[in-house]
């Protein structure tokens, strides 16, 4: 039998899929996924890679606040926002979530204790309905309260 099938998980290390987390950040962006990815990483006790995917998160965090910002002032088009959050998925996904990837699939392959999605998935969505409706309900008012002062 390989290593691979043969490993077993230390008990206790519940993970979440990191294939997963990075398929729902096709539709939550790679701030969902760094931030699962940087639980299981100190899960996994790697703490360095748990602070590099910390850092993805945040830099994600104030990608989204820029953008934002960027649509307050009514500079944002229609391809800005996406474009720059397909190449942010790109990045975050061949620089880092891949590495994680590639790891539990060699320490665990396919057994491993998993996280339950629910309580994730709920934040995710509350979040971003509560962005969207900063960035298409609040933005426009501000601004047009800027406009008639």
């Amino acid at each position: 039998m390989s290593e691979v099938k043969d490993a077993k998980v230390e008990p206790g290390v519940a993970l979440w899929c990191p294939n997963a987390a990075a398929s729902w950040s096709l539709l939550f962006t790679p701030v969902f996924g760094a931030y699962l990815h940087a639980l299981n990483w100190r899960a996994l006790g790697e703490h360095e890679r748990a602070r590099a995917s910390m850092s993805w998160f945040y830099v994600g965090l104030g990608l989204l606040a820029f953008l934002a910002f960027l649509a307050f002032l009514g500079i944002v088009g229609f391809y800005i926002g996406p474009l720059a959050g397909l190449v942010y998925l790109l990045a975050w996904y061949f620089s880092s979530a891949r590495v994680q990837v590639k790891r539990v699939k060699q320490r665990y392959g396919d057994s491993f204790p998993r996280k339950p999605w629910r309580k994730s998935l709920l934040i995710a969505t509350g979040a971003g309905v509560g962005y969207l409706a900063i960035v298409k309900l609040v933005v426009p008012v501000l601004i047009l309260l800027l406009v008639m002062a």
